[in-house]
């Protein structure tokens, strides 16, 4: 027989299970905690953590030594981990990197490889510190081998950045996994951060902070020890002249614009390639004028490859929208260094070619300082690690160990926290040499508490000496190390320390020879000792130690300038019609949009169209003159006529040079030409210059707009010439050119004649005033302007017969009437309007 199944609410005997109490507010051992939390409170606490980290740990970099976590993490490596001082062997970037995250940065191997990469890289950093062996990448922008071919080691200057490591001159902290310890912030002994700059994106906020020269940062940092009150302006006089990129190039911004960008610590400086005629050109023999002139390149603005450049040259050379340039070659090798060389037609052209470059290719730049960087809490207090009244206590010949005073005095203290700040020339350097006195600080005391130790054995020594004989004997008769250090403690006034040291001297040094040794020792380290404790009392001493050290690095490691200082006024202006050869030319566009320029027409009915399609317009233009198409949408698209396609076929359409929506269609199209467009006038009493347009929309609203707006050249977008409602739309756009009344024609065959100087003329875009009063479903057909009495508006009805309405029979009425009934049985179908004339380029000249 089959067990039967425990039911619902009873036990498997059938027994009635007892319900287990819990008392209110007691959780079940083992089951977890639920709370309930507030999902937007949540979410911004979570957020506001990652933030945070990305700031602190990672896109930011320290303003003290001017690097960032996982920069300042492979330093460390290579330099107390690996020993990869200068002149070592080098050691495969796949060992660095792998130490790195796996020891002190646990983050993926590609970021911190990138990092190492970056800082070997000349072009990059303006004062590389890392020595590297094989492919690190080059200026063309090629990437660099990966790390298990490439080899590295540390450069001089970075060893000086870590060159006091040992010193208790900095905090350290726990490593990720608490295995280890690792510097806070490095012994920095010059500003690197202005020295080799700095990029990131944070949450919230980003640093862009330009490489300088060495010498130059140095100066300004010796002058604000000099004089605390400098103002940004005198730093700059003394020192910074403005940034100074690894690639050179030439600063085109005005001085009162880098001056702003260092006192706001935000701003833009423009930067453009160097470029010169190739001095082998005037050494050939019998070179004529006519002969193509060969420039060089030879920098570079910061941060462009040259890849990308020869790129960008190679491409307007053959889409020949340069005619000037030939060609461009890259000629960079190890001898001369970066040389990009381009080939214009001659000499008197090269101006104009450079200046189309720097408009159109990445030979110039806007370099956008932004000089953010995370900073001590209390970077800007009156607190420093400088205490002269406790120094004062500090003699030779006290020895402890463990005094109180000493300990303060030596101990590097803890790390206070970061916080982002975006910093003027002044701050940047006032952050430095605050740090750079506690850390100079720091390093005398660690040098003093050394001296001190070696000073208090040495004092051992001496008492020792003057009973030789006696303390020999004491140890003679001892029973071992332990018995023979207590007899001599007892015999002596030694301490332990003093005591052990003298039992593990060797007996050589007992002779008369050494003891002049050590007490010529003893003599040296007392007078550094005191030296030291001086210094550490005056505080214009240690400043003047510091300038003396800066001034040693930077004549060291300085070198001369490489980015040049120039003015906006060497900026020429940007003429583009200067690269377009004139000539006039035959603009045409149809019915659909598709427009196309000839050189010759000879007949409308000849030119090619689309099927369906027909010829809406022809236009007479210069190459260097533009054509405005206005669209039903109340748009108005300028566009040059040098870019529109030269063809003998279809042409192409309007939209694949324009932002024309779907559906959209041109309804006019005028030439800006001043040989068959007037050029602008004031007209009393109109806000806008004549010469005016006359606009009509299919829902009745007239207006007359001004052309002179719609003249320059537009984006892609266009601008608006008449803001519409609801679904109306634009269906005649003309130049009114002396038309005094304008015939109005609807779909019910309605026609309205009215004076033009009726329709007031709008100061910008707007939705006009109402021409005719419309029916309901009526709309308007079409527009006929009136220059002569002779003019006819010319409809076609429903019945495809013509019908002309002339100004004789239909006088003129009020603007805004329901117009004319001229048919009870049929209505209008089309508005006629003469076909395209062709130009008469003989009377235009």
């Amino acid at each position: 027989m089959a067990a039967s199944s425990p039911s619902s609410n009873g036990s498997a005997d059938g027994a009635p299970k007892k319900k287990r109490r819990r008392k209110k507010g007691v959780r079940p051992e083992g089951r977890p905690e639920v709370r309930y939390v507030s999902l937007a409170e949540e979410t911004r606490r979570r957020y506001l953590n990652y933030a945070l980290s990305v700031i602190g740990s990672r896109a930011l970099p320290d303003a003290r030594d001017g690097l960032k976590p996982v920069q300042r993490r492979i330093l460390y490596v290579m330099g107390r981990e690996l020993n990869l001082a200068p002149g070592t062997k080098t050691v495969k970037c796949a060992r660095i990197v792998g130490d790195t995250i796996g020891k002190y940065h646990p983050h993926g191997d590609t970021a911190a490889y990138d990092t190492l990469v970056r800082l070997a890289q000349d072009h990059a950093m303006r004062v590389p510190l890392v020595e590297g062996q094989g492919n690190f990448g080059s200026v063309l922008g090629l990437p660099a081998a990966a790390a298990r071919y490439t080899e590295a080691r540390l450069t001089a200057p970075a060893m000086s950045l870590m060159a006091e490591l040992g010193k208790n001159t900095v905090p350290t902290r726990p490593t990720y996994d608490a295995e280890r310890t690792e510097p806070v912030v490095f012994p920095a002994a010059f500003p690197h951060l202005l020295v080799n700059g700095a990029t990131g994106i944070a949450v919230g906020m980003a640093t862009n902070i330009p490489p300088h020269n060495l010498r130059e940062v140095v100066n300004s940092a010796c002058h604000l020890i000099d004089d605390p009150d400098a103002t940004v302006a005198a730093l700059m006089q003394k020192g910074v002249k403005g940034p100074d990129f690894p690639l050179g190039g030439r600063i085109v911004s005005d001085r009162t614009d880098i001056r702003t960008a260092y006192e706001e610590g935000r701003g833009s400086i423009k930067v453009r390639a160097m470029w010169d005629f190739d001095p082998e050109d005037d050494q050939q023999k019998g070179r004529r004028k006519a002969q193509p002139a060969r420039l060089v390149i030879d920098s570079l603005p910061h941060g462009v490859t040259s890849g990308a450049v020869i790129g960008e040259l190679k491409a307007l050379a053959e889409s020949r929208k340069l005619p000037q340039m030939l060609e461009a070659d890259d000629e960079t090798d190890r001898a001369h260094g970066l040389r990009i060389v381009v080939t214009v037609r001659g000499k008197e052209d090269a101006e104009a070619v450079m200046a189309y470059l720097y408009k159109h290719t990445a030979l110039e730049q806007n370099f956008a300082v932004n000089l953010t960087a995370l900073v001590p809490d209390d970077t800007f207090a009156a607190s420093e690690d400088y205490n002269a009244e406790a120094l004062q206590g500090l003699g030779v010949k006290e020895a402890g160990d463990d005094d109180p005073a000493e300990t303060a005095l030596i101990d590097g203290g803890a790390d206070v926290p970061l916080v982002p700040r975006r910093l003027d020339l002044k701050q940047l350097l006032r952050v430095f040499l605050d740090f750079r006195l506690q850390t100079v600080t720091r390093r005398l005391k660690h040098d003093l508490r050394a001296l001190r130790r070696r000073i208090h054995l040495l004092e051992g020594y001496e008492i020792l000496f003057s009973g030789i004989d006696r303390a020999l004997r004491l140890i003679r008769e001892s029973n071992g190390k332990a018995d023979a250090r207590e007899k001599l403690m007892d015999a002596f006034p030694l301490d332990e320390r003093q005591t052990n040291s003298i039992l593990e001297m060797m007996l050589y040094k007992i002779s008369r020879l050494e003891i002049d040794t050590i007490l010529g020792e003893l003599a040296e380290k007392r007078a550094e000792a005191d030296r030291l404790v001086k210094l550490l009392s005056d505080k214009s001493a240690l400043w003047a130690l510091i300038r003396t050290e800066l001034k040693e690095i930077g004549d060291r490691f300085g070198d001369r300038r490489r980015t040049t200082l120039g003015g906006s006024e060497e900026v020429e202006e940007f003429d583009p019609t200067a690269y377009i050869v004139r000539e006039d030319t035959n603009v045409v566009l149809t019915r659909d949009g598709w427009i196309k320029r000839l050189g010759t027409i000879n007949a409308v009915d000849a030119l090619r169209t689309r099927e369906g399609d027909e010829t809406l317009c022809v236009l007479g233009a210069s190459t260097l003159d533009a054509i405005v198409f206005f669209a039903e949408d109340g748009t108005a698209y300028t566009l040059p006529v040098e870019q529109i396609p030269a063809s003998t076929g279809y042409g192409e359409p309007l939209g694949k040079h324009v932002k024309l929506d779907d559906g959209v269609k041109i309804v006019a199209a005028i030439s800006t030409d001043q040989r068959f467009t007037p050029l602008d006038f004031e007209v009393e009493g109109t806000p806008s210059l004549a010469p005016h347009l006359f606009v009509a929309t299919e829902q009745g609203q007239v207006s007359r707009v001004g052309l002179s707006s719609f003249r320059d050249v537009s984006t892609r977008g266009g601008r608006k010439f008449l803001r519409l409602t609801g679904d109306d739309r634009v269906i005649h756009v003309e130049r009114v050119d002396g038309a005094e009344s304008v015939f109005l024609a609807t779909k019910k065959a309605r026609v309205l004649h009215f004076k033009v100087d009726s329709v007031p003329v709008l100061a910008g875009p707007g939705k006009g005033v109402k021409g005719i009063d419309l029916e309901k479903s009526d709309a308007v057909l079409g527009a006929q302007l009136c220059r002569r009495p002779s003019d006819v508006l010319h409809v076609l009805n429903v019945n495809e017969k013509e019908l002309p309405f002339g100004q004789m029979k239909y006088t003129p009425t009020g603007r805004g009437g329901k117009g004319v009934k001229t048919s009870q049985r049929t209505g209008f179908k089309q508005v006629l309007h003469e076909g395209p004339d062709l130009v008469d380029w003989a009377a235009a000249k």
